[in-house]
């Protein structure tokens, strides 16, 4: 979460006082682009998603049984 509260995106949607976590701020943008009640500079999206593909593999490979070694190599590579 640190990662994605970093991004100018999550920084942006957060400068509303009413947003106070980053999941928050990640529901309201969601919101606003399945609503198509606002849109996103596509550079600031990519940027979280990548954030996101790199949760969610590494959920993937919880799942699997993987090690908590294995996990933390997706964030490390990312780098």
């Amino acid at each position: 979460m640190d990662r994605i509260a970093a991004t100018s995106l999550v920084a942006e949607a957060m400068s509303n006082p009413s947003v106070k976590a980053p999941a928050n701020a990640l529901r309201i943008v969601r919101n606003n682009l399945a609503h198509g009640t606002r849109g996103y500079d596509a550079f600031e999206l990519d940027e979280v998603v990548h954030i996101l593909e790199l949760a969610v593999r590494a959920h993937s490979l919880r799942i699997l049984g993987c090690p908590d070694d294995v996990v933390k190599r997706v964030f490390e590579e990312s780098d």
